[in-house]
């Protein structure tokens, strides 16, 4: 089910920031469980797969948000 929000654009570059910050936490999960080195948090999950998900999770949602407000 799709919904609309009306919001002001520093709101919604606020949102944004928030869901960059969060793939980024994801990206560093899944490079985490690909054996790389990372520096910073990882996001607690039980595999590889849950966590590219998420991640692409995460990715389709700021790529759909920044499609409809460009």
């Amino acid at each position: 089910m799709k919904q609309t929000l009306t919001l002001e654009k520093v709101d919604i570059l606020q949102i944004l920031d928030g869901l960059t910050f969060r793939a980024e936490v994801w990206q560093r999960t899944v490079a985490y469980f690909n054996g790389d080195y990372v520096d910073g948090d990882i996001a607690e999950c039980s595999d590889l797969h849950e966590a590219e998900t998420i991640l692409a999770h995460y990715q389709e949602i700021i790529k759909s948000i920044n499609q409809q407000t460009t």
